[in-house]
Parts: structure tokens; C-alpha cells; sequence
């Protein structure tokens, strides 16, 4: 199976789930007229980049994996419809499946995060509504509606599964929220504006990491836990592919850069010394970034990455290094 920095992928993507580091890619790309890819499920070592497990799927799209109750759980979007998948940890293999009720978001082949482990349940995007289900028995234990006229959502939590985030997204606008992870009810909210629904990177104590496309460019941003308030300053710009992991006690940032294929990138921990931008709606491109010195990414400290027909992983060091994760 060998190793993953270095190596071009189609549809790359990172996540990780219990402990260990995950890249999901498409061996085979989706293709005009609405075919599904084929995806392939690595378990990678952050260290040397090696792959220790693996699974291909039917073609269909499938979700970052969830850790809980001692296996790997994802959702499977294939013509036959959505099903949430569990998987055997050290073997990626699928050691049962349940069909999720509910019609698809509009835009179901986003790969976001449909998924996610908080309250000791496991939490599944059912288009309009959230789906709340027991993994000891893989039944749906209750059903919320999402916020009038919301079509879609993407989910995150934190590590101990004590806090619940979900994005929304409806027509042109949508929020992150924090939501009671027992009950899915709504206890803060920041408004987001894009054509898609912001992706969730990562909860810790104090933050939500999130990426937003706008349609033009995109951003990383990180929110207040408590109140969902953006932190201005900890803005960092990029293309409309632009996403945010919290990992390994690190952020990794993986942003497209045209033809030179996709720099998945690791920074060791941060606080960012930016200056506030003016305005909210106002994200500056990387040159105007660059002079706000962002430490998150910083891109002439990067070699360029000649490659037009994937994506490229990377492991970099960033050159400005600080105290913790925030």
C-alpha cells in the first residue's frame, strides 16, 4: 500500500477519527452525468505518511469515518440510496449497515461530514433533519428538524463527544451552530454566507475550526465555542477548496492552487497574531494575508507543487510555531 506524502490523489481529503489519521481520495472520479466515484479509504500514519489499512468501496460518496462504541462508522450514498456503514477499525472492513431514513440533500455528492459521535450518540445529516441514533443497536432514537428552509448539514464534535457543532446551509445562506449534544437543540449560532455550507475542521476546548467557500475564494476561520463569535484575525485565505483538520494535536490545511495540484500542510499549534480585519465580509487574498503575517499559512515559505492531474500531499513544517491549539 505503501506511503501517502508525495503521491497524487483525485478528490483527496483527511479526517481523523479515534486516535488515527484517515485520507479518503476517488480511485475512480465522478464522471459527467452524475456517476459516483469509487472511493478508497486509507488509515495513515501522521509520522511517516504510511498507509496501515485500507478499503474501496462500491462507487457511491462516502463520508469521513466516526469513531464510537469501538468501530468506525460512515455514510455511503449509492443508487440504491444512503446507508450508514460500521466498520471494523483495524481492518477498514464493513461489519454492518443501516439504512438511513430520510430523503438526500440536493447536494449529497458533497463529500462533508455527515457524521458525528456526541452525547454518546451517534449523529447522521438527513437532509432537513438531524437523526440521532444508538450505535449499540444502530436504531434511530429521535428525529429534529433542522431550521426552516435548511436542506443540508454538515456535523462535527469535540474529542469527548461532549459538544455538538452543526453547519447548515439553505438557499444562499446558512450558520454554524452549537447544538445540545443529548437533544440537538440550538444553544449558539454564527451566521455564514456561501454557496455550500461551511465544513467543520475540528472542535477543541475553546474553538471550532471551519472553512467557508464564498464562490469566489474561501477561508479558514475559527469560531468561539462558547458564543460562535468569528475570531477575525484568525482568518486565512484561499480558493473555494480550502479546508481546515484539527489532528494529531495539530492543524492541517490542504488548499488547490490551480495547476499546481493541492498542498495538504502542518503546523504544530498556534495563536495567531493578526490584526483584526476592518470589515467581516472582507477576506484579503494571500498577498494581503501574507503582510497581516498569519502564522497558520504562510504561502512563500512553500515550495510550489508541479502537479495538474491530482492532488499532492504534503508534510511541511510552518515556519512560525507558538504555545497550544487554541
Amino acid at each position: 500500500m505503501g506511503g501517502v506524502f508525495g503521491r497524487a490523489f483525485a478528490g483527496l481529503d483527511l479526517t481523523a477519527a479515534g486516535g488515527a489519521l484517515y485520507l479518503r481520495w476517488d480511485q475512480q472520479p465522478p464522471a459527467p452525468g452524475g456517476a459516483r466515484p469509487r472511493v478508497v479509504l486509507d488509515r495513515v500514519d501522521p509520522v511517516t505518511g504510511q498507509v496501515t489499512a485500507q478499503n474501496m468501496f462500491s462507487p457511491g460518496w462516502v463520508s469521513p469515518p466516526v469513531a464510537a462504541a469501538g468501530a468506525l462508522w460512515l455514510t455511503d450514498s449509492t443508487a440504491a440510496g444512503r446507508v450508514l456503514l460500521r466498520l471494523d477499525p483495524a481492518t477498514l472492513m464493513v461489519t454492518g449497515e443501516l439504512r438511513i431514513p430520510g430523503e438526500g440533500a440536493p447536494d449529497a455528492g458533497d463529500l462533508g461530514q455527515q457524521l458525528a459521535f456526541a452525547g454518546g450518540s451517534l449523529w447522521v445529516d438527513g437532509g432537513a433533519q438531524l437523526l440521532r441514533i444508538a450505535p449499540a443497536t444502530a436504531a434511530v432514537t429521535a428525529v429534529v428538524p433542522l431550521t426552516a428552509g435548511t436542506f443540508s448539514s454538515r456535523l462535527g464534535a469535540s474529542a469527548d463527544g461532549s459538544t455538538l457543532v452543526v453547519s447548515e446551509m439553505g438557499t444562499g445562506s446558512g450558520a454554524v451552530q452549537r447544538r445540545d449534544p443529548d437533544t440537538g437543540a440550538v444553544l449558539a449560532a454564527a451566521a455564514m454566507a456561501g454557496p455550500a455550507s461551511a465544513s467543520i475542521g475540528g472542535v477543541t476546548a475553546t474553538s471550532v475550526w471551519v472553512a467557508q467557500p464564498t464562490g469566489n475564494f474561501g477561508f479558514v476561520e475559527r469560531l468561539s465555542l462558547a458564543t460562535m463569535i468569528p475570531d477575525r484575525a484568525s482568518d486565512v485565505g484561499g480558493t473555494n477548496a480550502i479546508r481546515v483538520l484539527v489532528a494529531v494535536g495539530a492543524l492541517w490545511v490542504t488548499d488547490y492552487t490551480g495547476g499546481d495540484g493541492q498542498k495538504l500542510l502542518r503546523q504544530r499549534g498556534h495563536r495567531t497574531g493578526a490584526r483584526p480585519a476592518s470589515d467581516r465580509g472582507h477576506h484579503p487574498g494571500p498577498a494581503a494575508r501574507r503582510d497581516r503575517r498569519t502564522p497558520v499559512l504562510r504561502r512563500p515559505r512553500h515550495r510550489r507543487i508541479a502537479d495538474p492531474g491530482g492532488s499532492r500531499p504534503r508534510r511541511l513544517q510552518v515556519a512560525w510555531l507558538s504555545r497550544r491549539l487554541p
